[in-house]
Parts: structure tokens; sequence; C-alpha cells
């Protein structure tokens, strides 16, 4: 009895949201899992989790296909897996299908026109015990159970077969990540609530994406800062990501040049030596701000591809007039030469050459990857990476006195 009430208080603690699952971890000769505890689960590898709700009748056409990276709690386990929100997909009232797997990175691959992750959605599944059947595409930890209309949940077991392709990365990640984030109008730090995470962006088509999948959540650290870790190096780009937690908020980034040879990677970092990789701390903007923005920008609603808004500061963060900002187009680039709108003093409208006293200007059209450069006699030039990522809005803080060369 005392073992079911800890396998009971297991799956509990790995219940995911509406619609209700339950994960249960089987620890017994066949589950192969070694424990039925998920804090007793390692999970140190990034990992993507395919859930999937289908006819038994029609396998080929789910009603629900979801893939999503889960993001490990600061104790690297399963429980994380309570973290990830099912799709508000709508399904038929009938006996249905429920698959769960988890997958490593290396089995997973990108939707080439929205880099949306895709899990293999050609497990298996044993038809007494509901594991998957071993093969080469098999996932590291899955199961299945069967969902009827009177149910109020669907608990699905799970079994442990190949965890070690979730469970054998070492330490918090490849890439120690530590950030500090300040409010856009105040400019002070800003330690309200809020989700903060980091991500490399990815070329799409035209324009460059980061969706939700590809970030890291990052967690509060000592001193007003956040921290965390990501497994694999960036290639190119590093984003600190912004999301206020306030109904129909913008996620904000603020992005950096970073490569595979960064074992640490920082918002603010003012004293790294090259340009490119200077970055101002995390922005937060609060939706009253930005729609205020886009109302100057005679925009109706956000722009499906993002826009850049940018900051103009002296060392002690406040606004400097009289700036004009240079936007460089990455090399190779193929698009018009990006341009820089300056907003008035109270931010009602744009208009002018240069920045007024509220130092806010903005670019509409430049590609991700334009380096913004502004110069004044109060500092040498100071130059950050900005530019377009699809649904967010990039922040590029040029403040000068920050960092060498700034």
């Amino acid at each position: 009895m005392k073992l079911a009430l800890l396998v009971l208080l297991a799956c509990v603690a790995c219940e995911t949201p509406t619609p209700s699952l339950r994960l249960r971890f089987e620890d017994g000769p066949v589950g192969l899992c070694p424990s039925a505890d998920c804090t007793q689960i390692p999970m140190t590898c990034r990992t993507w989790m395919s859930i999937r709700i289908i006819d038994p009748a029609d396998r080929v056409s789910p009603y629900l296909s979801q893939c999503v990276e889960v993001l490990p709690n600061v104790k690297e386990d399963m429980c994380a897996l309570r973290r990830v929100v099912l799709e508000q997909t709508p399904i038929p009232i009938r006996d249905l299908e429920v698959q769960v797997a988890l997958f490593p990175e290396s089995m997973i691959r990108m939707d080439p026109s929205t880099g949306e992750p895709i899990c293999p959605a050609g497990t298996e599944y044993d038809a007494v015990n509901g594991f998957p059947i071993a093969s080469q595409d098999a996932p590291a930890v899955g199961g299945r159970a069967f969902y009827q209309p009177n149910d109020e949940f669907v608990l699905v077991p799970l079994a442990c077969a190949n965890l070690d392709l979730v469970s054998g990365c070492d330490g918090p990640g490849a890439v120690e990540i530590s950030a500090q984030v300040n409010d856009f109008d105040s400019r002070v730090t800003f330690n309200g609530p809020m989700t903060v995470s980091v991500g490399e962006p990815v070329p799409a088509a035209e324009f460059y994406t980061l969706p939700t999948s590809r970030l890291q959540t990052l967690e509060p650290a000592p001193g007003q800062t956040w921290a965390g870790g990501v497994d694999d190096p960036f290639m190119g780009f590093a984003c600190l990501a912004v999301l206020d937690d306030a109904p129909q908020s913008t996620t904000t980034l603020v992005c950096r040049e970073a490569t595979a040879a960064d074992t640490l990677v920082t918002w603010p970092n003012p004293s790294d030596a090259a340009l490119g990789k200077r970055a101002s701390a995390g922005v937060r903007l609060s939706k009253a701000a930005l729609d205020q923005l886009l109302a100057a920008l005679s925009m109706p609603s956000f722009p499906e591809h993002g826009l850049t808004i940018g900051l103009v500061l002296d060392r002690n963060g406040d606004a400097v007039p009289n700036q004009m900002v240079t936007a460089t187009a990455p090399m190779g680039s193929t698009r018009p030469p990006p341009t820089v709108q300056y907003f008035s003093f109270d931010r009602s409208m744009v208009g002018g050459t240069r920045t007024t006293g509220s130092g806010v200007w903005a670019s509409t059209d430049a590609e991700f990857g334009t380096t913004f450069t502004a110069t004044s006699g109060v500092g040498l030039p100071v130059s950050r990476i900005g530019g377009q990522i699809d649904g967010r809005v990039t922040i590029v803080v040029l403040q000068f006195g920050i960092g060498t060369g700034g």
C-alpha cells in the first residue's frame, strides 16, 4: 500500500494542464525506469516531448500532434514534464489513443519553412503493455493509453528502455548563461513577474524566427539576475528573450553574437572586446509602451515579421538627443538598405533625422544581423546587433560609456 501511494504521488507531480494528462513511470522489469518518482529519473540533455492523440482506426491523421522542447528545472529530472502545456485542440467525443514519447535532440528535425520542431511519428507500441517496441527509432521514454469520453483524465504509463538518450549529458549545459533585465521606460532593474529565456534565431525563408520551442527558460538567481545553461553551443547569435507576465504581451529580444567558443554568455557583457558580441541587459517592454510606439509608427497591429526598437543613452541611462543612428545590413544581404525612424519627445509620432529627448528610435525593415551604430561627442561610437525576427520585438540599446568602445 505504501508503494502504491508513492507511485501515485509521483504521477501527480507530473500532471500536465488541460486536458488532464497524467504520467506514471514504470520501474518494474518491463518498464525499466530507475524509479516511479520523477525526481529520481535524470533528464540532463535537451529533450523534446511528443504528444499524439489519434483515432485507433486512423493512425495517419492525428487530432493532436504536438512536439515541444521540455524545459528542465534546476534539478534536471523528469518532473520538468509538468511544465509542458498541451495545445488547445478540439478532439471528438469518442475512444481515442494517447501517445507520449520523449526524444533527444538528435532525433528532432526542424520544419524548413516555419522553424518549428518535428518529432518522429512512426513509434510502434506493444499491444499488451503499451510501451514502445524496440527499434532504431524508438524514443528514450514512451508509452500509450486509451481515452474514453467519460474519463476524467488519461493515465499514460511510461517505459524507460533508452533513458541514456536524454540523461547522458553532464552538468547544467555546455554554455553558462547569466542575465539582468531592465525596464524599457525606467531603465532600472525590473523585478516584476516575467519569463526570461535564451535561444538562437534561425533563418526561415526571408526572415529569421525564434519559436518558443527553441527557447531555454532561465531561473531567478542571486543579485537580481537570471541564470541557467544550454547544452549546445551557439552557432552565430544568442538572444535573451523577456516576456512580461501580462495579457497580450510581446516577447522582446536582446541579441548578441555568440559562437561555439563561448562557454559563458551574459547580458550585459560590457567587457567583450568584439563589437558584435557586446550587448545590453535584457529589456522588459510593457504592452502599454509597445502600443504607444506602434501607434506612432501608424501600425494598427504588431507586424508579422517583427521590428527593432532602440534607445540611445548616456552612461547614466539617460536619453541622449540629437543622435543619428546608422544601420549596416549584414554581409551578403539582398534586401534594400535598412531605414531608421526617430520618435518625438513624448513618443506620439515619428519624424526628423536624429533622436529627440526620448532617445527612442525604430527600424521596421532591418534584416536580422543588422549592426546599429550611434556616434556622440560624449563617448566613442557604440554598436549593437538587431533586426527583424518573426513575432518578436528586437531591442537595441546604444549606451555610451559602457564597454570597450562604447
